[in-house]
């Protein structure tokens, strides 16, 4: 999403113009996140989205992963390893879902629905990283867990949005938590669906979200 608001309150970090605003960010490109370094402060890194495991043999580099389910993640062969020792918040301020859409039964596409706090507040995801062979920036996956009753019809599943007195505690190795918060749902523009599309126009229809 845009560059994301950092409450310094909260994480002791200023990112300034260290990222570039995203209204559109897709598998593959950067994402803003932080990370828990050896003298226990958090700095801000930029992996990116989509996480292959450090076992994965060249031709299996395009099979990233962006997400991790909670429930398998620790044990699960592509995911435990980062799951020990390499954790990370990731920085959002929104995340769209696309339900699929029928006409008489018929699937006829999907509309994009933009998924964020009350008043638009930024929030932080659990995620986990991973150092690529290919590669000399560390990949990504967003850690997911069941969607709650008001977004169930969206998406089975969704992102753990943390709240920031417990994000310090899933770096530090406890089970992420996830924040108990009602989601705002906005129907946009399909224009977000190209993921070569970028800025406001990717959240039109949504008057003072950001403000």
């Amino acid at each position: 999403m845009r560059q994301p608001v950092i409450v310094q309150e909260d994480y002791g970090v200023d990112i300034g113009d260290a990222f570039a605003s995203k209204y559109n960010l897709a598998p593959g490109q950067e994402m803003p996140a932080l990370s828990l370094q050896d003298d226990g402060s958090l700095a801000f890194v930029k992996p990116e989205w989509g996480l292959v495991p450090i076992w994965a043999a060249k031709k299996e580099q395009s099979s990233a992963h962006i997400n991790a389910r909670v429930e398998t993640a620790a044990s699960k062969p592509s995911f435990r390893e980062a799951w020990k020792h390499r954790r990370c918040l990731v920085l959002a301020e929104a995340y769209y879902e696309w339900p699929a859409r029928a006409t008489a039964g018929r699937p006829q596409g999907r509309e994009p629905y933009l998924l964020s706090l009350p008043k638009g507040n930024p929030f932080v995801m659990a995620g986990i990283l991973e150092q690529s062979k290919s590669s000399s920036k560390d990949g990504c996956a967003i850690l997911t867990t069941s969607a709650t009753k008001d977004i169930a019809w969206l998406h089975p599943r969704m992102p753990i949005i943390m709240d920031p007195s417990a994000a310090r505690s899933w770096l530090q190795g406890q089970d992420p938590v996830a924040m108990q918060v009602e989601l705002s749902t906005t129907q946009v523009s399909s224009y977000v669906n190209n993921v070569a599309h970028e800025g406001p126009r990717c959240i039109e229809g949504m008057p003072g979200l950001f403000a």
